[in-house]
């Protein structure tokens, strides 16, 4: 009987195939697994293309300031981290919005998470502003 199929009616229409003799059980934790690791997969994804258009957003900063090689690279490290941090933030709000139907608690601690995150780039958004303007050279008239 392993060459055969086994109708298994349940609620909504779901569709599983797997080669040999599988117990539904077992069929279910494999698409359970499955869907976690392709939920995780795109929210990694997401959060790496999100961090990638916020470098190429900034990135004309650093040209700018490419000028003078030095501030160039820290102007490029310093949007670099901004860029990370906004896009962990963001994500974090768009998974936490996905989760405050299904489990509240998580759902509130990711959003608190994303906050603090956002108050972080901006503390950090303000710290390389003023180290920014330390390096300013003086002009004489």
């Amino acid at each position: 009987m392993a060459d055969s199929f086994t109708e298994v009616t349940i609620k909504n229409w779901i569709s599983f195939i797997e080669s040999g003799s599988v117990s539904t059980e077992t069929m279910f934790k494999n698409a359970a697994s499955t869907n976690t690791f392709i939920t995780w997969l795109a929210r990694v994804g997401g959060f790496l293309l999100m961090s990638f258009g916020f470098m190429a957003l900034m990135r004309p900063l650093s040209i700018l300031g490419s000028v003078v090689p030095l501030i160039g690279n820290l102007i490029g490290m310093g949007t670099g981290l901004i860029s990370f941090v906004l896009a962990g933030a963001i994500s974090l709000v768009v998974i936490a919005i996905a989760w405050i139907v299904v489990r509240p608690a998580l759902g509130i601690t990711l959003l608190v998470l994303a906050i603090g995150a956002l108050i972080y780039s901006r503390k950090l958004a303000a710290k390389s502003q003023a180290s920014a303007r330390t390096l300013e050279i003086p002009r004489r008239y």
